[in-house]
């Protein structure tokens, strides 16, 4: 071995040249060596040190106060230790360098390495540098720092690197996994481009952006850390998929197509450039979601107690990704092209919806739920539990379907279009403006209104089953019942109004305001029947149109000369003050009370006239039975009386 003890060693110009298998030096200036083979540095204390040298090379121990220089131009660098205080350090070799002991192997200011590869997977080198630079071109490098450290530039294959402190990664080149561990303090990424490769960060601290541009290029991005990113200052990115375990606040700008594989975090915000799929989200904080172009595919997130917000604007389709609950929200915002499909809805666990859907929604919610503010075209909600429609305005279709609870409506608008309405409860005015418009509504349920406030509608078409259930409903303009079965029924209608098919276990009633009343048929059996028309009423087929206990009418006419009210009925008040009447009675009947113009009743049972009081002609036949009269008034004019049995003094 050759040891050297001088005040400087060489030149910059002129190195010793040596050939010797082991070099000792001790230095007080500059040292210059090139050793024609491998060397071993047993021992250097220098000032400046440069070593180039030809073959395999182990520093075990440096020690200057200068900077320090080693080219290897063959073989691996192997280091045991360079302590370079406050200095910078470069080392190149045509090899590997690699780590020469158990303990720290380069304590320096800043680090310039170039190799085939640095450290290994099971042994890394141990560094103490405040900057680092690296370049393995494609071969691996595995780095472990033992405070803070900014990795200025790196190109390598694979990289891992292991820090104790705060660490800044300025531009980061891999056609390799890279794998980035920060024990203490925070990771701030300026560029990492690892192509289709995977990236890991684990950061103690915060993982922040370090720049304007995409921070990480990767095929898979896995983060763990405390947080990520800023509210002010996402963390670009331009990844495939994205795992996050992150305990407080996630901030991400996606340039792509992303699958977020699973995330665990606090607030969760993502914007995205391209279509996107939440494999599995858990946040104990808010929820934003921002695309920008695409479909945003869910297929479990959750966010108990926080507000979820969707945005795909005008581009895209929020979609189901799986079987299960897609989302679990005290309130769900979506604001999309449509959400869900007419096959798979998108599942929902929410307290609280709001939709702005150009096109369609199809969605499944699996409690109760309150609509707040709904804007879409066709409209599909199931639901197992109470709901609420605060406001809803659709181009299309409605239909709503409760497994449980009832159906309170604010306001459900879609004009020209069908609702179909159906529960297990009942359907509840929600406010004193009109519930529903459409071109048609059916409802299916345990009851509808109630009796000091009616559903308030405005539509063509009514179809109800309410099974033995009451039905309050206030039409606000002209209405066709296409169908109707309820206990009691209580119908107020502002025009002209059609009763195609009334079957009701109650009472019916009503109330048209304007126009006539036309029946095709309306059964109550055993109940009464009252009917109070500012027009006509009229016959509104060839078959028995009211079937009751008791009729009361109150109108401007009833049937006409060719087509009279075929009723069947035991008692019939009768108003129309001086309009005509025309009535078909289909068995026995008492008249308790008629006022009229002309009136004409035929019978074909006994009847009794108990009062009747006409500015017109009075005629009566009665096919079959007798006819009772305890008082006809007509004014002086015609009364004819025809039975087929006795006619009869009906008072004293």
């Amino acid at each position: 071995g050759l040891n050297i003890t001088v005040a400087a060693l060489g030149s910059s110009g002129q190195a010793l040249d040596t050939n010797v298998a082991s070099l000792t030096l001790n230095v007080t200036g500059a040292a210059y060596v090139n050793e024609a083979n491998g060397l071993t540095v047993a021992s250097a204390n220098t000032g400046l040190l440069s070593l180039t040298s030809a073959g395999a090379t182990v520093l075990t121990q440096v020690t200057a106060t200068g900077s320090v220089t080693v080219s290897v131009s063959a073989g691996d660098l192997t280091v045991g230790s360079i302590s370079a205080t406050g200095q910078g350090v470069s080392l190149s070799a045509a090899g590997a360098v690699l780590d020469g002991d158990a303990g720290l192997d380069i304590t320096a200011l800043s680090l310039n390495m170039s190799a085939a590869s640095v450290g290994l997977i099971t042994d890394a080198l141990d560094i103490n540098v405040d900057t680092l630079s690296l370049n393995t071109s494609t071969g691996a490098a595995y780095v472990s720092e033992a405070n803070g450290l900014t990795l200025a530039s790196a190109t390598s294959g694979i990289l891992s690197l292991s820090s104790a402190g705060a660490t800044t990664l300025t531009q980061v080149n891999a056609t390799g996994a890279v794998t980035v561990t920060v024990s203490a303090g925070d990771l701030t990424v300026g560029s990492i481009a690892a192509n289709t490769h995977a990236v890991s960060l684990s950061a103690a601290g915060a993982v922040l952006d370090g720049d304007v541009d995409t921070d990480i290029m990767a095929g898979a991005l896995s983060i763990t850390a405390a947080s990520l990113g800023t509210s002010s200052d996402s963390l670009d990115t331009d990844v495939a998929s994205l795992t996050l375990s992150i305990t407080g606040a996630t901030y991400v700008n996606e340039a792509n197509t992303l699958m977020v594989t699973s995330a665990s975090t606090g607030l969760f915000s993502l914007s995205s450039a391209g279509a996107t799929t939440l494999t599995s989200l858990t946040a104990t904080g808010a929820v934003t979601v921002n695309l920008s172009a695409g479909d945003l595919t869910v297929g479990s997130l959750t966010a108990t107690g926080h507000s979820v917000n969707l945005n795909v604007g005008t581009t895209g389709a929020v979609l189901d990704g799986d079987a299960t609950t897609d989302i679990t929200a005290a309130s769900l915002s979506i604001t999309a092209t449509s959400v869900g499909t007419g096959t798979d809805s998108l599942d929902t666990s929410v307290d609280n919806l709001t939709l702005s859907i150009t096109g369609e929604t199809y969605v499944n919610q699996a409690s109760a739920l309150t609509v707040v503010n709904a804007s879409t075209g066709l409209f599909s909600l199931s639901s197992a539990g109470a709901t609420s429609l605060g406001k809803v305005a659709a181009t299309g279709a409605v239909t709503v379907n409760l497994s449980a609870g009832s159906l309170t409506v604010g306001s459900l608008t879609a004009v020209n279009q069908a609702v179909s309405l159906s529960t297990v409860g009942a359907v509840i005015d929600g406010d004193d403006t009109i519930d529903i418009t459409a071109a048609s509504l059916s409802i299916t349920a345990a009851s509808v209104g109630g009796s000091t406030d009616a559903f308030d509608i405005n539509v063509d078409t009514l179809s109800l089953n309410i099974g033995s259930g009451a039905a309050y409903v206030n039409e606000a303009s002209g209405l066709t019942v296409a169908s109707a079965t309820t206990g009691i029924l209580s119908l107020t209608s502002a025009d002209a109004t059609t009763l195609t098919l009334v079957a009701a276990t109650g009472a019916v009633t009503v109330n048209v305001g304007t126009g006539a009343l036309t029946v095709g048929s309306l059964t109550a059996t055993g109940h009464s029947v009252s009917l109070t028309v500012a027009g006509a009423v009229l016959d509104g087929d060839t078959t028995t149109d009211i079937t009751a206990e008791s009729l009361s009418i109150t109108a401007a006419s009833v049937g006409t000369s060719t087509d009279a009210l075929d009723m069947s009925v035991a008692t019939l008040t009768l108003n129309t003050t001086a309009g005509a009447a025309y009535l078909n009675e289909a068995s026995a009947l008492t008249v308790a009370s008629s006022t009229t113009g002309l009136l004409s009743l035929s019978a074909v049972g006994d009847t009794t006239l108990t009062q009747v009081n006409a500015t017109g002609h009075v005629t009566v036949n009665v096919g079959a039975g007798s006819l009772t009269a305890a008082s006809i008034s007509a004014a002086g004019l015609a009364v004819s009386l025809s039975a087929s049995g006795a006619i009869l003094d009906g008072d004293a």
